[in-house]
């Protein structure tokens, strides 16, 4: 399953009514274009992901399941560093406990292949000093100190995440976002007028750093 239309069949699975074109774009980190095209490729391929994308002039786009499992079963076969990424993106946004049941529902996977995603997590929150702390009735939630927390953040396994998310889009898309093109104006601007040299090598992961900490 193509990436861009897994995040796009998950942002629409997530809301109860409509989004338009431009909510869903700004969800998922694409063009109104890009969403429209692959719109259009996931209702062409129905028999692969067992769901079609409906449209309603003046309200927008809406998930239609056509094949309950076959969507169950489309969605699962996302690659595990996805699933793992996924997670770490709903504990980082979170700052309540999230119940197992809703991690299952928004990811569309089972319990059981939740347990192997959070054991696969874990091991990697070992070597930053943080932890999944479960508490009944209540869920989970990511912890630790809030140096460590930004030390992840900043970490080499997460930049080559979103770094990858980002080569992973089209062409006309897979081009520095606003946000890295804004943060790198401001670093050379500094720079420059401080007269201190800088490699472009510096720069790019001075960027992708501070551009992870305030997404």
């Amino acid at each position: 399953m193509e990436k861009i239309s897994l995040l796009l069949i998950r942002a629409l699975s997530e809301q109860d009514g409509f989004m338009t074109t431009k909510e869903i774009a700004a969800k998922v980190g694409v063009s109104t274009k890009t969403v429209r095209r692959y719109v259009e490729k996931i209702n062409q391929s129905q028999s692969l992901y067992g769901c079609v994308i409906q449209g309603k002039k003046g309200s927008g786009l809406f998930l239609q399941i056509i094949n309950h499992e076959l969507f169950q079963r489309s969605l699962e076969n996302t690659p595990q560093e996805d699933f793992v990424t996924q997670i770490i993106e709903y504990f980082v946004q979170e700052d309540e406990y999230i119940k197992s049941e809703l991690l299952c529902e928004r990811l569309f996977i089972s319990q059981s292949k939740l347990s192997q995603e959070l054991k696969k997590l874990r091991r990697i929150l070992s070597h930053y000093n943080l932890s999944i702390q479960t508490k009944p009735y209540y869920g989970m939630k990511l912890c630790g100190s809030e140096f460590d927390l930004r030390r992840f953040m900043a970490s080499n396994y997460l930049q080559k995440t979103h770094l990858k998310q980002l080569h992973q889009l089209p062409s006309s898309e897979g081009t520095p976002s606003q946000l890295h093109r804004q943060i790198q104006a401001i670093i050379l601007a500094e720079f420059s007028q401080k007269a201190y040299p800088i490699s472009e090598a510096i720069v790019t992961n001075l960027v992708n750093h501070l551009a992870i900490a305030v997404m």
